[in-house]
């Protein structure tokens, strides 16, 4: 299940309405997405699709990612790392680039949150 924009204040009915799985923009904290969220269904999110993806540079995808990564590793029913929202033809192909090179590299188990 997946809603644009700040879920802050109805993550907890995502919940309660039987989801599979539950994706987070990139407007929710994803410490908070996670306190809602991991005691029941896998949590998906969230890398600024916008500020990392499009209009920022690798390294600043590569610091988006591993932060995802320290926070949503360990929740108790598993992380998806994913963008907050979905992207457009506007994604410098570096950024996707460092993107999944970033999550190769940091999200492999077990995953060492020391980075």
């Amino acid at each position: 299940m997946y809603f644009c924009g700040d879920t802050k204040k109805v993550l907890p009915l995502m919940v309660k309405a039987g989801a599979d799985m539950i994706s987070i923009d990139n407007r929710v904290e994803l410490e908070f997405g996670k306190s809602i969220i991991e005691k029941t269904v896998p949590l998906i999110g969230n890398v600024d699709p916008v500020d990392s993806m499009i209009l920022g540079k690798p390294k600043d995808v590569e610091n988006a990612v591993k932060k995802c990564i320290k926070v949503g590793h360990d929740a108790q029913h598993g992380y998806i790392l994913s963008t907050g929202c979905d992207l457009n033809g506007a994604v410098p192909l570096e950024n996707l680039d460092a993107f999944m090179a970033t999550a190769r590299k940091y999200g492999k188990l077990p995953i060492d949150s020391n980075f």
